[in-house]
């Protein structure tokens, strides 16, 4: 089978062949997008279907945008041609799921999701009722606090929206700046132990506190006019 951008290059000819114009004029202007592309790589190969994807898809949805402007605007024969053009491009793009199609993948998720979290929770049971043959009681309560405490970070962060990721590394720092202060404390310890174990801490916390610096003024950049 051959490559999406392969496919574009053969319907140019077909459409030189066919005289159609709208086709023609559409997979010119996507060929062109192509080369662009292969201009800012530095490289005369075929682009990767994923790439050709991704600028057909823009494309599309210019042509459509394109369309709703004209409509407002009383031009529906400009409309229609936008209209004609995002339906050429839209040949050579995967075909859109129906509705079922999206549901059943959904549940299809949510039945995965839920065994590996069932998984895990039978396999933080066992491992708790063994450590609590063992352990003592003291230790046991603290292990508890700990074990939930991990549990539901993870549910809580793991479902947290992507546009929420940058405030939510603000909160992720400010609770690192809580634990170095508290690991600073523990260093006065007469036991090894605690030394080592607040050393380590101050490590891990001072590396997100910079990566989460880091990570949070590369988004904002991406914000900011060129």
């Amino acid at each position: 089978m051959s490559s999406l951008h392969k496919q574009v290059v053969d319907g140019i000819k077909d459409a030189m062949r066919s005289k159609d114009k709208v086709r023609l004029a559409t997979l010119r202007d996507a060929k062109s997008k192509f080369v662009l592309e292969q201009t800012k790589t530095g490289t005369n190969d075929e682009l990767s279907d994923a790439e050709v994807i991704k600028i057909l898809s823009k494309l599309q949805r210019q042509r459509l945008d394109t369309a709703e402007v004209y409509k407002t605007q009383d031009r529906a024969d400009l409309a229609e041609d936008e209209l004609a053009q995002a339906a050429v491009l839209a040949d050579f793009l995967p075909k859109a799921m129906s509705e079922e199609e999206i549901k059943a993948d959904e549940l299809n998720a949510f039945k995965k999701n839920t065994l590996q979290q069932t998984i895990l929770l039978c396999i933080g049971g066992l491992f708790m009722f063994v450590i609590g043959n063992y352990a003592p009681s003291e230790f046991m309560q603290h292990m508890i606090v700990f074990a939930l405490a991990c549990f539901v970070g993870f549910q809580v962060i793991w479902n947290v929206s992507h546009a929420l990721h940058t405030p939510l590394m603000a909160v992720t720092n400010a609770i690192s700046g809580i634990i170095i202060i508290g690991a600073v404390l523990q260093m006065t310890s007469e036991s090894w132990i605690a030394i080592f174990l607040a050393a380590i801490s101050v490590l891990i916390s001072t590396i997100n506190i910079v990566g989460g610096f880091l990570v949070t003024r590369r988004m904002l950049a991406m914000f900011q006019k060129s």
